[in-house]
Formats: structure tokens, C-alpha cells, sequence
């Protein structure tokens, strides 16, 4: 899920219950969240536009695409050490790396991204270059080809 709060709240001083989740899944749903569920592309770009973070206690993704789309998007991340991709995640400074299955750990980690603006921009932007230049398309459809010639020689 992502967080999703808008500038508002900081201009008006709402309390943090202003702060809405967004609970997205790619092919079903459950529950209270289901109309949060499915999102077009450009729909999920808007919602990266405006988030705070991104939120992936992920067990078991070997390569979440949305985190690194949330990367290069200046998007700080919350993640478990078991997820896919967490190297674009640098502890402390682009979002925060936990423990698997450590809820408190995970809670204090959003809880710490969400607590300042200010930090939140800061998080959102370290190394978001180097992430778009090593997520970029030309990295992706070499890194892609360069499989893809070898499942062929095989």
C-alpha cells in the first residue's frame, strides 16, 4: 500500500487522521479496500505523485516494480529485508529496510517517514538519480535483451 496524504494537511494543521491508506492489488481484493484496489497506470502515476510513501512488507517479491517505480519517482520506501529490489532503499536516508514479519519495527519505520515534511522530500529525493539512471530504459532493455540472448544459447 501506499500513503497517501496531500499538502493540505500540513497548510491546515489537520490532525493525522487526514492521512489516508491505499491498499492496491494487481488482481483481487477483500474487504473494505476492494474500490481502492484496481488503479489504471496513469492512475497509479497520479497516486505516486502525490504520496508520502510507499509501504511494501512484501515476504515474498522477488522484484516489485512499484517500488522501483517508486524510487525513481522521489518516492521514500518502507520495506522488509525479504522483499525484491530493496537496494534501492538506503536505510535511513531513502526509506527504511525492516525485519520480516516485525510489525512494530515496520509501524515505527512508516511512522518515522511520515513525521516531517521536510525529511520526507529529503528521503524522496537521495539517490533517486541514481536509481532512474540504473532503472532507466535503456539499462532495462539491455539488462532484458542481454536474458533473453542467453535463455536463447542455452
Amino acid at each position: 500500500g501506499s500513503c497517501h496524504s496531500d499538502e493540505q494537511i500540513f497548510r491546515k494543521k489537520r490532525p493525522r487522521r487526514a492521512v489516508s491508506l491505499w491498499w492496491i492489488k494487481r488482481n483481487s481484493c477483500r474487504g473494505a479496500y476492494e474500490k481502492h484496489c484496481r488503479v489504471s497506470r496513469d492512475e497509479m502515476v497520479s497516486l505516486l505523485q502525490k504520496t508520502w510513501g510507499l509501504f511494501h512488507p512484501s515476504l515474498a517479491d522477488t522484484g516489485p516494480t512499484i517500488l522501483k517505480e517508486a524510487r525513481v519517482m522521489g518516492v521514500p520506501c518502507v520495506v522488509s529485508h525479504d522483499c525484491g529490489a530493496k537496494q534501492y532503499v538506503i536505510q535511513g536516508k531513502s526509506g527504511f529496510v525492516t525485519e520480516p514479519n516485525n510489525i512494530e519495527q515496520f509501524e515505527q519505520a512508516v511512522l518515522e517517514l511520515v513525521a516531517s515534511k521536510e525529511r520526507n522530500i529529503a528521503m524522496g529525493a537521495f539517490d533517486q538519480e541514481r536509481c532512474r539512471e540504473a532503472l532507466s530504459d535503456r539499462v532495462m532493455v539491455d539488462k532484458i535483451t542481454h536474458i533473453y540472448n542467453n535463455l536463447l544459447s542455452e
